[in-house]
């Protein structure tokens, strides 16, 4: 294949099997140098793009990883999986700005995503704004009742908007208070129920039980996270 490939370069088909055959035999450099001439012969395939930038991102070339997703971008505007990997990888880089920017312009298209509703509400949860970060939360749970991460990140937003509460002096900030607590309990029930094996929603639920002087919930959970 890679004599084939090399006698006739701009054949992107050629060079594509050529990568693919080095990618499952685990050599990687030369993987990822037939999948860059494939790539600068016009390829839009976007898993090429995929591949190219997990191989980047795995040498730690971070800022490589992320022009090529924007490479694949260009050629297949708004494609889910490619959007999915181009705002993991502004996320695990910290270019929080440039994916809230992404998130926001693909939710103009897909308005029913539930991830990028929630990775919408994380981005505005990481600035603070956990008013925001609730309602992008209720809407990805509007899709998916049973979405884990949507229900556990909604709670730490509700603690964190209650502990905030208590901050203020408002008169009634203990009602408010105990509202928003209820709230974060009632989402880590049910993420609980969802995965009954997390070990950090077990432990926020033992938090919420102690503040409330449940000794009996708080003794069930303890002895269910020694178990885990």
């Amino acid at each position: 294949m890679k004599e084939v490939s090399d006698n006739f370069p701009a054949d992107t088909t050629l060079a594509l099997n050529t990568a693919i055959c080095a990618l499952n035999i685990q050599s990687y450099d030369e993987s990822l140098t037939y999948f860059k001439r494939a790539k600068e012969n016009g390829i839009k395939n976007p898993s090429v793009f995929q591949k190219m930038a997990q191989m980047y991102v795995v040498k730690s070339d971070n800022e490589t990883a992320i022009k090529t997703l924007e490479d694949g971008l260009v050629l297949n505007p708004f494609n889910r999986f490619l959007t999915n990997d181009y705002i993991n990888l502004l996320l695990d880089t910290e270019n929080y700005s440039k994916a809230q920017g992404l998130i926001e312009n693909n939710l103009k298209v897909e308005k029913g995503n539930k991830l990028l509703y929630f990775l919408y509400g994380y981005l505005q949860q990481v600035g603070g704004n956990n008013a925001t970060a609730i309602l992008a939360y209720d809407k990805a749970l509007s899709t998916d009742q049973n979405y884990f991460d949507a229900l556990y990140q909604l709670s730490l937003a509700y603690i964190n908007t209650a502990n905030e509460t208590l901050r203020k002096s408002d008169a009634d900030k203990t009602e408010k208070y105990k509202g928003l607590i209820n709230r974060a309990q009632f989402a880590l029930q049910r993420a609980n129920e969802i995965n009954p094996n997390d070990k950090k929603t077990v432990q926020l639920l033992i938090d919420i039980y102690n503040k409330k002087g449940a000794t009996n919930k708080v003794q069930e959970l303890n002895r269910k996270l020694q178990e885990l």
